[in-house]
């Protein structure tokens, strides 16, 4: 099973898709969208957060940064953000464990970002989409693919890149009608019908 091409690394492709749901919890709703850009996710090296720290330099949106999770890397990312002199724009909150409180957030971003190379799915990428919020995600996140129509991709570790990226989603208008389409179909309902599917033809 595997979310993304295997053929280049086994020399076959996968017997089954795997697939990831999104929680009901995840889809559009009322909100007061504020200005500010969210990560959500671990604190950690390898997703990359510094990367938005520099597009944040380079462009001098004056947008705050929030990042919600926790992880090792926080007096990090917090001495690189002094450093850039945009200390006074990021502020770090604690993981968020309510379903429809995370929902909100999301939904109250100007723009999610999710800036790691790295990512074996991506839930948050989906979840966000799912939400109605403008979704920025390094190209190969394979949830990035699932949501192509409402997520906006740049390249891997491209600081300028990830600027357009941010510029254009900000520039496009949230499409709950497509965010209520993504969260149907990504249902565990519908995810589990899929795999089943798939099960029974590979018994065949």
């Amino acid at each position: 099973m595997s979310t993304v091409d295997t053929k280049a690394d086994s020399g076959r492709s996968a017997s089954i898709r795997l697939r990831f749901g999104v929680h009901p919890a995840f889809r559009p709703g009322p909100a007061v969208r504020g200005d500010h850009l969210l990560y959500v996710g671990r604190i950690a090296l390898e997703k990359r957060i510094t990367d938005i720290l520099e597009a944040m330099a380079l462009a001098g949106w004056g947008r705050p940064l929030r990042i919600v999770g926790d992880g090792p890397a926080r007096p990090i990312i917090e001495a690189r953000a002094r450093k850039l002199g945009i200390g006074h724009l990021v502020e770090l909150r604690p993981f968020v464990a309510d379903r429809g409180s995370l929902a909100r957030l999301y939904r109250e971003a100007a723009c999610v970002v999710a800036p790691g190379p790295h990512e074996t799915f991506g839930l948050a990428v989906l979840e966000a989409a799912a939400s109605g919020a403008r979704v920025v995600a390094c190209s190969s996140t394979p949830a990035a693919s699932l949501a192509d129509e409402i997520v906006t991709t740049f390249t891997a570790k491209d600081p300028d890149d990830l600027v357009r990226a941010v510029n254009a989603a900000l520039a496009s208008p949230p499409d709950p009608g497509a965010a209520a389409a993504l969260g149907d179909e990504m249902s565990w309902t519908r995810v589990f019908e899929s795999e089943l599917t798939d099960y029974r033809r590979l018994c065949r």
